[in-house]
């Protein structure tokens, strides 16, 4: 899914109305706009902003018409600490960074390398802490920090070589993991500024 997002203050009541069922809610009503969701100007401020799903669009704004959807300097603030790369580049740049990113991960060996170390996580972290945790109930587990840990070290594994071993039935302190974590809540009270 693709969020091309400036928080619109007429969404205010309808996102706390419906904070408890929000995913099923925008799935709703993504399906009832036949998946791209557009909001221009509301009746608290002059914020316009387009959600879509839609594959089509998807491709439109990512690819063929790119040029046409800049980022801008808001929004290179916002995900300063990524640096000016695939995520924070326009034009030129970013085809450049996109066709190298692309390359790589396209490449069958990528591909099965990324695959491999999935399982091989899955396998050796994921269904041992699983049983782990299923077998003592007195512990309580997390599901959305051990997929977020297991989806770290699958990524790491991938792209860089390293495993941070941040999914482990003792939940170590990963510190990368915590500053992602801040990175997203930063990033969130940026938008929610705008």
């Amino acid at each position: 899914m693709v969020w091309i997002w400036s928080v619109a203050t007429d969404s205010t009541p309808w996102i706390l109305i419906n904070i408890n069922r929000f995913h099923d809610v925008a799935i709703d009503l993504m399906q009832r706009k036949n998946g791209t969701y557009t909001s221009l100007g509301s009746w608290f401020g002059s914020t316009d902003y387009v959600a879509t799903v839609n594959p089509a669009n998807i491709h439109y704004m990512t690819t063929t018409n790119f040029q046409n959807y800049p980022k801008g300097d808001e929004y290179r603030k916002i995900f300063e600490v990524m640096g000016y790369a695939l995520f924070n580049s326009d034009d030129e740049e970013w085809k450049q960074h996109r066709r190298l990113v692309h390359t790589s991960m396209k490449s069958p060996k990528f591909q099965n390398y990324s695959i491999e170390t999935a399982y091989a996580k899955l396998d050796q972290t994921l269904v041992p802490l699983l049983k782990h945790a299923s077998e003592h109930n007195d512990r309580v587990l997390d599901m959305q920090d051990s997929f977020q840990r297991f989806a770290l070290d699958v990524v790491c594994m991938s792209v860089t070589g390293h495993d941070p071993e941040s999914l482990a039935i003792d939940s170590p302190n990963v510190p990368f993991l915590g500053a992602l974590t801040d990175f997203e809540g930063v990033a969130t009270r940026s938008w929610a500024r705008e």
